[in-house]
């Protein structure tokens, strides 16, 4: 029975939010092991909280740990922790790398990594089933596997979630609001929904059910998000000023990643891209209306939850990469500037009109 091991998801957040089911499979499995999770600065500050991790190691690699010092210093504290099995979701050379060099005994990955060669447990990367699930196939060549845990999760403290009530006082949100987040933003350009799209969605979804919309995103969504306030009716809500009911409230940038989670939380429903924050809200229970643009859910990365509707077009140019790129390669974008807000407005009226936790049943994934 191994007594420490090690879980690597490097990757963008909304691979560690799908890492999750994993988390608490291998601590059921190995209730007395002692579980490292070894993540991003911003993957640490989404996970720490979750209490199947007895650690959690930053590994900034586009930061301050970025270049080949820190990766090989990375080595030598991986190996001092003499760790017995590690699980690599991630499936990059230099995760396989780093297990091998940090010499963990039992290294398992999937068939299709880079340098899996590196790995001494092995197992093909279904490429038909969610990334939930290709996750969970690390635990078969042990000999293990898990039906009890298939749910993303996060954990929030009571701190953080004081932190977040605080933001929403100050932009008057009160207990009985209809709360709706809204996230615009993604790492990659096409990947993102229409500003023309968003800007008359969250104005209708104000005057059309009384909501009061929330823009949520990070600092790096700032541009993105000026262009979709650009096509609201209305400017944005400023709490000294008072406003109209249908001024959507902007606090992209304006949390932490933890209250970012807090603050999704607080929504009854939330739209937006494929992306993180997408993953944060199914990871919370929040009902899910995600559009997909370049990717399609058969890439595994869907909403993984009962409560979600993916919106897409089928078109014979999708997808067009794994990720999306910087624009669309065909020149149109029709994937996105196809769907119309009228649209995704009437798949929000699907959800706000049925109590939060009743399942549509999406069988997109």
């Amino acid at each position: 029975m191994p007594e420490k091991i090690l879980i690597v998801q490097t990757a963008f957040i909304g691979d560690v939010v799908l890492t999750t089911p994993l988390i608490k499979a291998v601590k059921e499995i190995y209730p007395e092991a002692k579980l490292s999770f070894l993540t991003t600065a911003k993957g640490k500050e989404l996970v720490e909280e979750i209490k199947e991790l007895d650690e959690v190691i930053a590994y900034d690699k586009r930061g301050r740990d970025k270049g080949i010092i820190r990766f090989f210093r990375l080595i030598k504290d991986l190996r001092a922790r003499s760790f017995d099995l590690s699980l690599a979701p991630h499936r990059s050379h230099r995760t396989a790398l780093l297990l091998f060099m940090a010499s963990i005994p039992l290294r398992v990955g999937y068939t299709e990594n880079s340098f899996s060669f590196l790995y001494n447990r092995k197992i093909h990367r279904d490429p038909t089933i969610h990334q939930v699930e290709r996750a969970l196939l690390l635990l078969k060549p042990l000999g293990k596997e898990s039906r009890n845990y298939r749910r993303t999760y996060l954990n929030l403290s009571p701190v953080v979630e004081r932190e977040a009530q605080n933001l929403l006082e100050q932009v008057e949100i009160k207990g009985s609001d209809l709360v709706i987040g809204v996230s615009p933003g993604s790492v990659w350009a096409t990947k993102r929904w229409t500003p023309e799209g968003y800007g008359e969605l969250i104005t209708q979804l104000s005057r059309v059910y009384g909501a009061k919309v929330l823009i949520l995103g990070g600092p790096e969504d700032q541009e993105v998000v000026k262009e979709v306030l650009f096509h609201c009716a209305g400017e944005p809500f400023d709490p000294a000023a008072g406003g109209a009911q249908d001024r959507p409230i902007n606090l992209a940038g304006q949390s932490s990643l933890k209250q970012l989670v807090a603050l999704i939380d607080r929504c009854e429903l939330f739209i937006g891209n494929d992306s993180g924050p997408m993953h944060i809200a199914v990871a919370r229970g929040v009902p899910v209306i995600a559009i997909f643009g370049p990717t399609t859910p058969e890439l595994g990365f869907s909403p993984y939850s009962p409560d979600s509707l993916v919106i897409q077009r089928e078109l014979d140019c999708r997808p067009c990469s794994p990720h999306g790129g910087r624009r669309c390669p065909k020149g149109h974008f029709k994937c996105m500037n196809s769907i119309s807000a009228g649209e995704v407005l009437e798949a929000a009226g699907k959800f706000l009109k049925k109590p939060r936790g009743e399942g549509l049943g999406d069988s997109s994934h």
